[in-house]
């Protein structure tokens, strides 16, 4: 297996790796594309150098030019470029290439004439239209975004930290003119001039200097946080103020107001998110929270929504960076060996499961059958057509094929500490008159961790989302009969002749009552935020005709 090279553990990783490294870029091109760096291409600026637009065609790329050799030595430019090549997280700015190079310059003194170097640093990123998150705080620095989009974007901050940080990796200054977004309001961290890659020697020092870098990303993200849900003068507002002014700007669209789950549950959420707050500025930074603290706090609460907010699907994203590096590349690039990157229809056909897959005729979303006794509607959801909690993050899940299973792609759990599987079935695709059970597919796999051992987890049955009609308490841990011990009302799963395990979560009866609503959900979920979780293979979804 060694000798095949890098294994990819992700569709994203294989995409990624399609678009190849930062490449080298000549400084000719960049002038080109920056019309000579004219003032009017000028779009931002900071400590170490002026952000100008490149025009490649219909593609666009922000071009940093660092200041001269004179206010800048070589080690932030390396500094910079060494964590940049590291980074490849949707929540992340992302870095296309960078150029180095030397130039002479006759210039006059006094007298003479004489032949100057100068060291031109320049970095080469994606271009985001909607500017920085700051040019969304009205002057006030209150955030004019509606709630589920300035909640995705705290989510997004969070997310790309939590990546920096894992990877050693400390921002040193995050903030909202650090933070960008793209067309879909997805927020990505950007300019890492400050930036610092610890060691391994280094990170396993864990020094006080070190902690309190680290922890001053932490304190950052809590400033953003607290700006954004409370304004920035929030020195004596309540929550209740808070919750009262969000209240009152989601009334004014009240059609939101009532389909967004997000925005259903909008006080809940705030509160998480004031809480997360004031413990990132938190006085002393040992008392301050991690990253993987922070995101544990959204999760469960998203986990009490039948829906949350939609991941921006990462595969356009990865499009637009291709047919971007392909620009460049005609841009009379200079790339040892440069890396092939495959057309738009090749990638497409990555990215579709099911039957795109070449070789592969296995259904994408869903299958469907009628009962051979009663000749009832069934259904069986992919596990792509369920509302999973962290699914599209290839942290806690990833994506597989299975030769037994009946759909072209399976969900393997890698590690959350709040689990949430959610299916919803439209009540018009029902068989009126039939008393329908719904059955979570799935296995364990033989390093599960957080769902042996006696833990138990809860199903329950909505209607639209809203009515709660059943609870119930389950278990997917094959426990044999005699030693289930005093679990009463706890539902075991049983074996399948299909080679997986299913696990009754609910039933209903399509009756008059029921079919007068929009949707039946069911959700399968595990409470406790103390155990790590793995190991949790999901087919799909049943409904079928209880027997």
């Amino acid at each position: 297996m060694a000798t095949q090279g890098k294994q990819c553990n992700t569709l994203e990783d294989l995409l990624f790796d399609d678009i190849g490294d930062p490449l080298p870029i000549k400084l000719s091109v960049l002038q080109s594309i920056t019309n000579d760096f004219s003032e009017e291409q000028i779009i931002g600026s900071g400590g170490f150098g002026i952000v100008y637009k490149g025009v490649l065609g219909d593609e666009l790329v922000a071009v940093k030019k660092l200041y001269s050799f004179h206010a800048i030595k070589d080690e932030p430019f390396q500094r910079e470029v060494d964590c940049l090549m590291r980074i490849r997280h949707c929540n992340i700015v992302w870095f296309v290439g960078y150029c180095a190079e030397t130039s002479t310059n006759v210039v006059r003194k006094g007298r003479e004439n004489m032949f100057v170097d100068s060291k031109e640093k320049l970095l080469c990123f994606e271009y985001l239209r909607n500017g920085s998150l700051r040019s969304h705080l009205d002057t006030a620095g209150s955030c004019v975004l509606q709630w589920q989009i300035c909640y995705q974007i705290i989510k997004g901050i969070c997310l790309g930290l939590h990546y920096l940080h894992e990877r050693k990796i400390i921002h040193l200054d995050l903030k909202p003119d650090n933070v960008l977004l793209d067309d879909s309001m997805v927020p990505k961290i950007a300019d890492f001039g400050l930036s610092r890659l610890l060691s391994e020697e280094k990170s396993r020092m864990v020094t006080e200097r070190i902690l309190e870098q680290v922890k001053s990303d932490i304190y950052s993200l809590g400033l953003i946080i607290r700006e954004m849900v409370m304004g920035p003068n929030n020195e004596g507002t309540t929550t209740e103020n808070v919750l009262e002014i969000w209240r009152h700007r989601l009334e004014q669209d009240s059609s939101k107001m009532r389909q967004t789950p997000i925005e259903m549950r909008y006080r809940q959420i705030i509160e998480a998110c004031i809480e997360i707050s004031e413990t990132c500025i938190a006085g002393k930074p040992d008392k301050r929270p991690t990253t993987g603290d922070i995101l544990r706090r959204p999760e469960k609460e998203e986990a009490g929504n039948w829906s949350i907010v939609p991941v921006t699907p990462v595969v356009d994203w990865i499009s637009s960076l291709s047919r971007l590096m392909e620009s460049i590349k005609r841009m009379a690039v200079t790339s040892p060996e440069p890396r092939t990157i495959r057309g738009e229809e090749s990638k497409a056909l990555q990215l579709q499961p099911g039957p795109s897959q070449p070789g592969d005729r296995r259904p994408a979303d869903k299958s469907f059958w009628l009962d051979a006794t009663s000749n009832a509607k069934c259904y069986m959801l992919s596990s792509r057509l369920l509302k999973v909690t962290w699914g599209e993050s290839p942290e806690h899940w990833k994506w597989i094929t299975l030769p037994d299973s009946r759909f072209a792609e399976c969900a393997e759990l890698l590690n959350v500490y709040w689990l949430a599987v959610i299916g919803e079935i439209a009540t018009e695709d029902l068989t009126p008159g039939t008393r329908y059970a719904v059955y979570l597919v799935y296995k364990l796999t033989g390093t599960a961790v957080g769902l042996r051992g006696g833990q138990t987890q809860r199903s329950s049955l909505r209607l639209y989302g809203e009515i709660t009609v059943s609870t119930g308490k389950v278990s997917v841990d094959v426990v044999p009969a005699a030693a289930r011990g005093m679990a009463a009302g706890v539902a075991y799963p049983v074996a399948r002749g299909d080679g997986w395990m299913e696990l009754k979560l609910a039933e209903f009866a399509a009756d008059e009552k029921l079919l007068g609503e929009k949707k039946v959900i069911v959700d399968f979920r595990e409470e406790n935020d103390h155990v790590k979780k793995s190991g949790l293979v999901v087919e799909g979804m049943e409904f079928r005709p209880n027997k």
